[in-house]
C-alpha cells in the first residue's frame, strides 16, 4: 500500500508542476556592491509589478488522472 501512495503522491506532484503558471509584474529588485571595489561602487536593479503562481488543472484531466488509480 505504501508504494501505491508514493506513486500517487509523485504523480500528483508531477501534475501540479506541469500545470504551474508563474506570472511576474512590476517589482523593483536592486543589488548594490560597495565592497568589491570601494572606489567604484556597483549597483543594478530590475522592476516588476507582481509575482503570482497559479495551478490550473482542467476537470477532465483531473478525472483521467484519478481514473488511473
Amino acid at each position: 500500500m505504501k508504494e501505491t501512495s508514493d506513486t500517487f503522491s509523485a504523480r500528483m506532484q508531477l501534475q501540479i508542476i506541469q500545470n504551474l503558471e508563474l506570472s511576474i509584474h512590476n517589482i523593483h529588485i536592486v543589488y548594490e556592491d560597495k565592497t568589491t571595489k570601494p572606489n567604484h561602487p556597483f549597483a543594478f536593479g530590475i522592476t516588476l509589478n507582481s509575482i503570482s503562481f497559479q495551478v490550473e488543472i482542467k476537470f477532465q484531466k483531473l478525472l483521467s488522472f484519478l481514473s488511473i488509480f
